[in-house]
């Protein structure tokens, strides 16, 4: 699907008619996803200077998942707890560049709100200039009364909110909140607006598209490489995408059509796509949009999580095309 700009709908103006318009606490989810704009704004500002700003390269630090952490990273994620504690908004922030949830100072009423980050997904590729961007999930917590962060995560069924953007030729901030469809937002840099182009998405139901990182093939279980022979030979004018940046493979999937896979294998028996901050987010997004989201063996949003930083495998995209893989995997389970 390509844009279908509207100059009168702005993002500020979107969230101010969902606030007026929506249930109970909406008022809450939509000040949040307006705080997550603002802070996307200036994420796409130091990445469009990083190379001249000193900001591309790594810390020399390792973060929780064993990764390298680059210095955009820490830049992003500094600037979502920076941006929150100031906004006073939420009481939570789970990261993926953090250890443990970060507890924030908050107004009464906003301690029972969780927001899940990926402050910048796909940073490994920041040096050579490839699209990358940020995930965010959110969440209405029971209670704040838990002796263990465990207690508290909830499975992706029960987000309240969840988007995406992507950092690439122009600033796109996708996003899904309760009560809404999923609508695609660009910044105007002249403006400095975000503005209404891709309203209510739907993703096709089918598409010849495929995007997966076919080196893994000799380390994947046997059904999963069934999959990937299915969804390469068994369907006319198959073709692979693959860019290796999750935001950037999602976002042609949901537009266009077609499933983006990273599977389990030798070396990541879980996967390597975390469960509370990418694969969740997504999972729901693109379940709104008339999508799939599964590990090809039970529905990503049916997965209780058990820690902070879990992964799961992962599969999202075009309904019938998911179906046909979660089919293969229980005939050859």
């Amino acid at each position: 699907m390509g844009p279908v700009i509207s100059d009168n709908i702005t993002l500020e103006n979107y969230l101010a008619d969902a606030e007026n318009a929506s249930p109970e606490n909406q008022s809450q989810i939509a000040q949040v996803v307006g705080v997550v704009g603002k802070i996307l704004k200036r994420i796409y500002k130091s990445v469009q200077r990083a190379s001249l700003a000193g900001l591309t390269g790594d810390t020399g630090a390792i973060n929780i998942q064993g990764e390298e952490v680059q210095k955009l990273d820490e830049f992003a994620n500094q600037t979502f707890v920076d941006v929150f504690k100031q906004a006073g908004i939420i009481g939570y922030i789970i990261s993926e560049e953090m250890n443990e949830v970060v507890r924030l100072d908050c107004r009464e009423g906003s301690e029972n709100y969780l927001l899940t980050v990926d402050p910048l997904d796909g940073s490994s590729n920041i040096d050579v200039n490839v699209t990358i961007g940020s995930i965010f999930g959110l969440y209405k917590l029971d209670n704040t009364d838990w002796s263990d962060i465990r207690e508290a995560l909830q499975p992706g069924n029960k987000l309240i909110a969840s988007g995406y953007s992507l950092y690439g030729s122009a600033l796109d901030f996708v996003f899904w909140m309760r009560g809404s469809t999923v609508n695609g937002f660009v910044y105007d840099i002249d403006g400095g607006e975000f503005i209404l182009a891709y309203p209510d998405i739907k993703i096709p139901t089918e598409s010849r598209i495929y995007s997966v990182n076919a080196a893994n093939y000799e380390f994947w279980d046997k059904p999963t490489q069934k999959v990937v022979d299915y969804l390469r030979t068994g369907r006319k004018e198959s073709t692979t995408r693959y860019v290796g940046s999750l935001v950037a493979d999602f976002h042609r999937s949901l537009l266009k059509g077609g499933v983006y896979l990273y599977p389990a294998h030798d070396g990541a028996p879980c996967g390597k796509i975390r469960l509370l901050y990418e694969a969740a987010p997504l999972a729901k997004l693109i379940t709104e949009a008339g999508g799939g989201a599964t590990t090809g063996r039970e529905k990503i949003l049916d997965i209780a999580p058990t820690a902070p930083h879990q992964r799961c495998p992962t599969i999202l995209g075009s309904a019938k095309v998911v179906a046909e893989i979660e089919r293969i995997y229980r005939e050859n389970n």
